[in-house]
């Protein structure tokens, strides 16, 4: 498989829908997953005001292709190129400043788990699973998961959950802040389309862009600078808003 066949890329109304599209366990083919040029070009599409990624089929996804990834492991160096490349896609995702939903149905690991983590918005089915395996492999996760996970769960179970490699199901996700919200398994993709269309449907794309920089400022900029850029937005806003 081409990296770029891994990412299915559409227009839905207002929506980008990504879909993780390797069925039936939508395994990851290389941590490098996708072409960045392709992957910004969609994002930058004017018409897009948010996005909702998936999985094709009945799972989200498996993880990584072990195999390839053993493959690249002989090769340190590309390896490293590999996962840094990865970190920067999901990157790019998680701060491309629209509202991202993940809609997760079935198996959610690894690497899986790691793309669903760049979502700002978590949706789950009830049979839904999530994982992170590595550790079966003396290995840990490599996109993120391991610096992400304790921000939403906590030290202590993220500890627990990396370092078991235990399996948990779409409630106790929820409970550990993992999920925001479970819907029977046909209504997943559903659920998540009309909430994000309901949320961004009326709303110009630069007023979306600021409100989620905005967001993101929180986390990762000092207090001080985060509202100092916030008036600046908001000033920028208003000399377009209809007063």
């Amino acid at each position: 498989m081409k990296r770029n066949d891994f990412l299915k890329m559409e227009l839905q109304d207002c929506l980008g829908i990504i879909t993780l599209n390797n069925p039936p366990q939508n395994f990851i083919p290389t941590p490098d997953f996708i072409d960045e040029d392709a992957l910004v070009s969609f994002l930058q599409m004017q018409e897009i005001k948010g996005i909702v990624i998936t999985g094709n089929g009945r799972h989200f996804s498996a993880g990584a292709d072990l195999e390839n990834l053993k493959s690249l492991s002989l090769f340190p160096e590309e390896l490293s190129k590999s996962l840094t490349y990865g970190k920067k896609l999901l990157s790019i995702i998680e701060n491309s400043n629209l509202p991202v939903v993940a809609a997760i149905k079935g198996i959610c690991f690894g690497g899986g788990f790691e793309i669903a983590l760049s979502a700002h918005i978590r949706v789950c089915s009830e049979n839904a699973l999530f994982a992170f395996p590595e550790i079966n492999h003396q290995l840990m996760p490599g996109l993120g998961g391991a610096v992400k996970l304790p921000l939403l769960a906590g030290v202590s179970d993220a500890l627990q959950l990396l370092l078991s490699g235990n399996t948990i199901d779409a409630q106790k996700a929820k409970s550990m802040h993992i999920i925001d919200y479970i819907v029977p398994q046909k209504e997943v993709i559903d659920f998540s389309v009309q909430m994000l269309t309901q949320l961004v449907k009326d709303r110009p794309r630069y007023v979306i862009e600021a409100i989620v920089q905005s967001i993101m400022n929180s986390g990762k900029l000092p207090l001080e600078q985060a509202l100092e850029k916030e008036t600046r937005l908001f000033c920028k806003l208003a000399i377009n808003a209809n007063l």
